[in-house]
């Protein structure tokens, strides 16, 4: 874990290695905050789908990361039908055979039936392709949020980074959270950022499920400001903007293509930000 005092942007950044660093700063920062140690067995209890999780220890919480989540699963994968069915896929990344009578290496067996496209060559159909893809997605949520309105644009990020895996392009997802009147006056303000896929990594749904999720977001980082050094003195206000500034803390592979993941709040929202960040990918490929 990093922490970071930026005076220029009036607060704190806070780096992670993954979702498990989040959930040890959180446990440190329940130890300096009684009120705190009543989220853990309150917030959490709303999962998706009008389900109970039942928190009621920090090696729960960790439990919890790697449990399967079916209801994030069945949303996820409804997503990924519907984009199927809705869009073209994203141009692919995949060599291509490409058979031709003027060069190429000999096929025998197409020669001998007496094909005249008898040579193949392999090559990428698009050579400007971006081949490395960085998805950035924001949780965050106010008190009275439903964990699917917080879901939502989680599901919308796994579902595209699937895609985008299944077209040959490999894939890094970036969860980061912004907000206002965490900390002390005047370095108020509070980032946090974490990867929960790195590029070449296998796509692990149901622990970028649970990474994305409301319980995880209001158990363990939420809990995180109060156990990064600054001691936190509410959970502030959600801001749903990626500045610049901030931006540039994330540890993101530098060089690589990055996709925004909008605010989305229904599924509507989330299927309209999906289309767009495949359609991104698409059109750098063509131009």
């Amino acid at each position: 874990m990093k922490v970071f005092l930026d005076k220029t942007l009036k607060g704190y950044a806070m780096l992670f290695d993954g979702p498990l660093e989040v959930v040890d700063a959180a446990e440190r920062g329940a130890k300096f905050c009684g009120i705190y140690n009543n989220m853990l067995g309150g917030w959490a209890d709303g999962a998706l789908g009008g389900q109970k999780l039942r928190l009621r220890a920090w090696p729960e919480v960790r439990a919890a990361l790697l449990n399967p989540n079916p209801e994030g699963a069945r949303i996820v994968n409804n997503m990924l039908e519907k984009l199927r069915r809705e869009l073209p896929p994203p141009q692919s990344r995949q060599r291509k055979r490409q058979w031709s009578e003027i060069t190429g290496e000999v096929d025998f067996d197409r020669a001998m039936r007496g094909d005249h496209e008898y040579m193949s060559d392999v090559h990428r159909r698009y050579s400007c392709a971006p081949q490395h893809v960085a998805l950035l997605c924001n949780l965050d949520a106010y008190a009275g949020d439903t964990p699917e309105k917080v879901f939502w644009r989680g599901a919308a990020a796994i579902a595209s980074c699937d895609l985008l895996e299944d077209a040959g392009y490999s894939c890094e997802v970036w969860v980061w959270c912004y907000g206002n009147q965490v900390f002390d006056h005047p370095y108020h303000r509070q980032f946090s950022s974490y990867r929960i896929k790195g590029a070449g990594e296998p796509i692990d749904t149901g622990s970028m499920i649970n990474s994305l999720s409301s319980w995880f977001l209001r158990t363990a980082l939420f809990g995180s400001f109060w156990g990064c050094g600054p001691r936190a003195r509410s959970c502030g206000g959600a801001i749903y903007r990626l500045d610049k500034g901030w931006r540039d803390h994330m540890e993101v592979t530098e060089g690589v293509t990055e996709l925004m993941m909008p605010p989305a709040f229904t599924e509507e929202m989330a299927m309209t930000a999906a289309r767009g960040m495949l359609d991104k990918v698409n059109q750098k490929v063509e131009a």
